[in-house]
Formats: structure tokens, C-alpha cells, sequence
């Protein structure tokens, strides 16, 4: 179900690769994203700026300015307060407050293809509503739990 959700402005640490979605032909999400996520995290985790215990992660995409069918960036990042002096090899990326469509995924991060293959396939589509330019969002929430469990939400900028 889809829900109408104003996220607030957010200043995200991380690295950027182009991909190309999971819906389109030629699709290497899986390939660039989850090597992507580990490359940056090692970094952040690794550089010596204040962190919260369970940092909420981020990942943004938006159309590549290049010239390859269907490609997008990426972007995974963690959420920080301020930007440090010492950006510790990674790269700022300032996201504006706005307007969302989105539906969380509280299942296993193995079932979130699914999840975002309904939402942009079917939900999104279906929903009536319009999309603005801007970024779409995947927000990963640790819980904190024993099982190192999270949930995610999956969101595209709305008017």
C-alpha cells in the first residue's frame, strides 16, 4: 500500500556508479548496487567522523547523463547531521526535502526485489499519482534487532 510521506531535507555520505534498473533490459542492478554499498561502507566506517550507532542508509537514483539505454546513478550513502571537514574518500549528496510516494518493505532484504518491482510496476503506476523531477529514495532502517534485521522504504518523488 502505498503511503503519502514528506521526507525532510538529508545530507548523505557515500559513492556513486551508474546502473541500470532491474526492470530494464540489460539490467546490472544487482551486480553494481551490493558491491557499491559494501565499497562505501567500509569507507565511512572506517573514517574518523561521529556516526550514530545504527546510521539510517541511503540510496538515490536518478537518470545518467549518459548515453547508454536505461542507465541510471546510484548513490548509497549514510545519513550525517553536518558534513565533516575530512569527507574520508567519500562524497556529499544533499537530498531536499519533498513529497513522496512510498511503501516500506519490513520482510527479508532478500524479497526486496519484489518489493520494488511492485512498487514501480504496478503501485506507482496504478496509484494516480504524479511524479515530480527529482530522486528516487530506498531508506534502509536499522532495527537494531539481534538478527541485524531492517526495513527499507522505497519511495519516488510525487507533486
Amino acid at each position: 500500500m502505498i503511503e503519502i510521506v514528506e521526507f525532510p531535507e538529508r545530507i548523505i555520505m557515500g559513492m556513486a556508479r551508474p546502473f541500470i534498473p532491474a526492470l530494464a533490459a540489460g539490467a546490472n542492478a544487482p551486480e553494481v548496487i551490493a558491491p557499491l554499498w559494501a565499497e562505501m561502507s567500509k569507507l565511512f566506517f572506517s573514517a574518523p567522523f561521529p556516526k550514530d550507532y545504527y546510521p539510517v542508509g541511503v540510496g538515490a537514483m536518478w537518470p545518467s547523463e549518459s548515453s547508454l539505454p536505461n542507465e541510471m546513478n546510484y548513490f548509497a550513502g549514510y545519513e550525517v547531521a553536518e558534513v565533516p571537514m575530512d569527507l574520508g574518500g567519500l562524497d556529499v549528496l544533499r537530498i531536499p526535502a519533498g513529497k513522496y510516494a512510498a511503501v516500506t518493505h519490513s520482510e527479508s532484504m532478500q524479497s526486496i526485489p519484489q518489493t520494488v518491482a511492485a512498487f514501480y510496476s504496478d503501485l506507482l503506476p496504478n496509484s494516480g499519482l504524479q511524479r515530480r523531477h527529482g530522486m528516487d529514495l530506498e531508506i534502509y532502517i536499522e532495527t537494531g534487532a539481534p538478527d541485524f534485521s531492517s526495513k527499507a522504504v522505497i519511495a519516488a518523488p510525487i507533486l
